[in-house]
């Protein structure tokens, strides 16, 4: 990425958005989209964060904001991306990713695609084209091609899930530009005689890159090219078995692994007795490759360093000793003389010592942790081990066997050249922290270890309003502005600008909140301003509010009806004040590239009815001059109405030209907050609340509410890996997450958004989505560990529409329906592994503040018996979250009348709630939950078996 003068994002989309009109795409906040994404039929539906195309004339084009064509060709080198997976075999012509018409990548036969392009020749039109055959993949393809015009011509690349293909050129003529309306295709051509090349499948992501300079792998989102293959990662986990080592699930064995005179004295921590001990690596391809790159890594107790003790044995072609010398070490090349290595300047950390012996085709280096030692030249190459590795000792050695400690082995080939980020035993030995306590935010070291970041994600818990938040479990967002009555998303920065638009006929905010009230909803979220910039209520710093409109002579306020309302009826009040704003980018204040310097919130204007107060609140924080607008009108929101439960942000620059941008002062508008709503959780774009990633409602099959994460410059929190990601807060993740510079794990639930509607703002053509698409939205979030914040637009009149507040009822009765017969409160429990005194009916007492612990991490299990047999359909299981989320792997058996035992669900985390939907009724008499592996002790709050009525 160094190598680029410019790099600039145009469009990278998961498809967690909708189309929130009859082809345009909405995206979210965390999504690219600097241009305009459309669909071409009206068929091409998003599920999931899948976009589903059924062939023919389907298709979503993307046209950026400026063009990337000039003179009828591609004038900008390009990277596109897409990650796609066929539902029905594909046909020739199939097209995967079109570029002005003549630039394509296709499917040729069912079993080959091909890539290429078009171009003009002295005035003839030639292909410039490769085929391969298509990779074998179950489900998902990932593909990327880059296209960089030259001075006489133009090259194409093309990688295939992490591998590159043969790249094609033309030195005489670029890409002749086909399209007329469309620049960029996914799923079919733009060329306007080939509408009919789609394909049918389901595509996940989008992504389009252009870039200056020299083309680097890096700059690809979708995929990192393979690198690395981890034969060996063996911490000291395990069990022997006799000499044969088993690892545990966090480690890597391609082969065997034996130890050979010790034993595993602790987690983490192989003793060897130095009497001919040794561990030996045999991999599972015995004759591997004699010009391939490889390292190997080995972790000791410093004082076990010994001379003559050999650290690496590679079939006696390179060898490793302790050297005679003190604080030293001698490589031995096929029986040559010893080449003796100084490790004196060498510092230790956590009394452990770390050496990487590394083969890179005639070049040997040896390197601890991440500082080189020395780089030999070896006279000739192949150096690849035979068949074993031996580490610590070695039975073929004149060395001596190592006595102490072994705190790591690995053995990892690789291609390209070798950089430290691919070692994989950089985090030291294993140290299970025991000195902890527990807290919001637990910080992790780099390249720490999946068991000892697992150990510190179980002390991770969340604070009080936290747990209040997830407990509301269903909330509702409510669009309403100056959009509703533009018939519009998100505004047109210069059409969308006249106030006296807004005009309410009968605004009735008791009818939202009687609505929701009699729908299950516990808070309601509205959007108090949205990009447009129009406020909701009359604020001191805009004149493009409530304020300039005719509705109530000028003297209305939504807002303050609103929260009047939701109190009368016993709602929490959550306000969305968005920090876009079209409104003060025409006054240019937003996005101004001012100064960021110390502003007093609030700023008295002239007339403040605020003069005078002594007892008013004030605040010197560091902001631009848009951030000074924004803090004041914040600060008006949340002084003058009252509590607020729920601040909701998100990080959308609005419509605004894409050269442009407004640098948030997150760190000021957060301290702003928890100075004068400190119970407020802050949603989205800040630390309490994490959005899911998508706004199509739905959560992850496994939504871990610990993540790892890192506080930004602006004082906003980021995370590892992308929103998008199928996984958060898994063990491995975790570790990924560590070597890829989080600082903390931190509890960040995730809260799920979606819409009634096809748009977010009301549209009379628009109707509520079905009862089965809301209840399936329900047990993809509220079952998924997730809040769902489900969207309900009021109409022009100010109400909410009848056929929606009918859906609503509808939905809310079915889905009491589904829990009508709950057997659990006649069952009788046991449980295994349980905390002595703990008893174990907590889990069917209703109550979520009293559980069940078990004892230790080992695993657990609980038995329900009833007197006769019953028939589930349901099971709900919640963790007391006031101690964390605990739960990794858990199975569910039955018993059926004949005493036969029989698996019937299995997953991995549980957290706040995970509500199973078993795919047929299962009857038994006796239904058994097994906690296999949990970070900590855990604390079962609920645990019931229902039947729908």
């Amino acid at each position: 990425m160094a190598n680029n003068n410019r790099l600039e994002e145009r469009l990278d989309v998961s498809f967690g958005g909708l189309f929130s009109t009859e082809f345009g795409y909405t995206n979210p906040t965390g999504e690219v989209m600097d241009g305009d994404l459309t669909r071409q039929t009206g068929k091409e539906t998003i599920m999931q964060g899948l976009l589903v195309l059924t062939g023919g004339e389907d298709a979503v084009t993307f046209n950026p904001r400026t063009f990337l064509k000039a003179s009828n060709t591609i004038k900008d080198s390009v990277i596109i991306e897409t990650q796609f997976r066929p539902i029905e075999t594909p046909e020739a012509y199939d097209t995967i990713l079109s570029v002005g018409g003549n630039l394509y990548v296709r499917y040729k036969t069912k079993r080959t695609i091909e890539y290429g392009f078009d171009l003009n020749q002295n005035g003839q039109l030639a292909s410039v084209t490769e085929t391969i055959e298509v990779p074998e993949q179950i489900l998902d393809y990932k593909l990327a091609i880059v296209y960089q015009p030259t001075e006489t011509g133009a090259k194409m690349r093309t990688f295939i899930n992490g591998v590159e293909y043969t790249t094609i050129e033309s030195t005489n003529g670029r890409v002749v530009w086909g399209a007329t309306a469309h620049e960029i295709g996914f799923g079919n051509d733009v060329h306007p005689d080939r509408s009919d090349r789609g394909l049918k499948g389901a595509f996940s992501r989008a992504v389009v890159t252009t870039f200056d300079g020299e083309f680097d792998p890096t700059l690809l989102k979708t995929m990192k090219l393979s690198r690395t293959t981890k034969e060996l990662f063996a911490l000291g986990q395990g069990q022997l078995e006799g000499t044969l080592y088993q690892p545990t699930d966090d480690e890597q064995i391609d082969g065997k692994l034996h130890i050979h005179g010790g034993a595993i004295s602790d987690f983490g921590q192989i003793d060897l007795t130095g009497d001919g001990s040794y561990i030996a690596y045999t991999p599972t391809e015995t004759t591997p490759d004699q010009t391939g790159n490889y390292f190997a890594e080995l972790i000791i107790d410093p004082s076990a360093l010994k001379p003559g003790t050999t650290l690496f044995d590679f079939a006696g072609s390179i060898i490793l000793q302790g050297s005679k010398e003190l604080k030293a070490v001698d490589l031995i090349i096929k029986e040559a003389d010893p080449i003796t290595i100084d490790l004196s300047e060498l510092e230790i950390e956590d009394d452990a010592l770390h050496l990487a012996l590394i083969y890179h085709e005639n070049e040997l280096t040896l390197q601890s942790c991440q500082t080189e030692l020395a780089t030999i030249t070896l006279d000739e190459k192949g150096h690849a081990p035979q068949g074993q590795v031996f580490y610590a000792g070695s039975p073929h050695a004149s060395g001596v066997s190592l006595a102490g400690k072994v705190y790591g082995v690995g053995f990892t080939r690789y291609q390209g050249g070798f950089t430290n980020e691919l070692l994989s035993l950089l985090g030291g030995p294993i140290i299970i922290r025991t000195d902890l306590e527990p807290g919001y935010q637990i910080p992790i070291k780099p390249n720490e270890y999946p068991a000892s970041l697992a150990a510190k994600a179980s002390l991770v818990r969340p604070r009080p309003n936290q747990v209040q938040w997830q407990q509301y479990e269903q909330t509702a967002f409510i669009h309403y502005g100056i959009n509703t009555y533009y018939e519009v998303e998100w505004g047109d920065l210069w059409k969308h600008d006249d106030p006296k638009m807004f005009h309410p006929t009968d605004l009735n905010t008791d009818q939202w909140a009687r609505s929701l009230k009699a729908s299950g909803f516990k808070m309601a979220v509205l959007t108090v301003k949205h990009h447009d910039g129009f406020a909701l209520y009359p604020s001191r710093y805009t004149d493009f509010s409530v304020a300039s409109s005719d509705w109530r002579d000028g003297q209305g306020d939504v807002l303050r009806e609103f929260v009047d309302s939701m109190r009368k009826y016993g709602l929490k009040v959550g306000i969305y004040l968005s920090p876009a704003d079209h409104g003060a980018f025409r006054e240019k204040i937003f996005a101004n590239e001012s100064e960021r310097k110390m502003r007093k919130i609030p700023t008295l204007v002239e007339g403040d009815d605020r003069e005078g107060n002594e007892d008013l609140p004030t605040f010197n924080l560091l902001g631009t001059d848009y951030g000074e607008m924004f803090m004041n009108q914040l600060y008006e929101v949340l002084t003058e109405y009252g509590k607020v439960d729920e601040v909701w942000f998100d990080g959308a620059q609005g419509h605004i030209p894409g050269d442009r941008a407004e640098k948030y002062d997150w760190d000021s508008i957060y301290t702003l907050i928890n100075q004068l709503q400190p119970e407020a959780v802050i949603a989205i774009t800040g630390s309490d609340v994490r959005w899911v990633g998508n706004e199509s409602g739905w959560a992850r099959e496994n939504e871990w509410s610990v993540i790892a994460a890192e506080t930004l410059p602006d004082g906003k929190q980021g995370y590892y890996p992308e929103f998008s990601a199928p996984d958060l807060g898994s063990r491995p993740v975790l570790a990924v997450a560590a070597a890829n510079g989080m600082d903390y794990l931190t509890w960040w639930p995730a809260e799920v958004d979606v819409s009634i509607r096809q748009g977010w703002f009301y549209h009379d053509h628009q109707q509520p989505k079905s009862l089965d698409e809301l209840r399936e939205i329900y047990y993809q979030s509220v079952a998924r560990n997730s809040v769902l914040l489900l969207n309900i637009p009021p109409n022009k009149a100010g109400r909410f529409a009848e056929a929606d507040v009918k859906r609503l009822i509808e939905w809310h009765e079915s889905i009491k329906r589904d829990f009508a017969v709950n057997y659990t409160v006649e069952a009788t429990v046991v449980a295994e592994n349980g905390k002595e005194g703990s008893d174990p009916h907590h889990v069917i007492d209703g109550i979520y503040e009293t559980a069940w612990e078990a004892d230790s991490s080992e695993p657990s299990h609980l038995t329900f018996s009833f007197d006769a047999p019953v028939e589930v359909e349901r099971i709900i299981l919640q963790e007391n979250i006031h101690h964390g989320q605990q739960v990794e792997s858990f199975t569910i058996d039955a018993c059926d009348e004949n005493g036969e035992w029989e698996e019937i669900y299995a997953n991995e985390s549980i957290g706040y709630k995970r509500i199973i939907v078993l795919p047929e009724p299962v009857k038994g008499t006796e239904f058994r939950l097994n906690i296999l592996q949990s970070r900590g002790p855990v604390y079962l709050s609920e645990v019931g078996f229902y039947k729908r009525q």
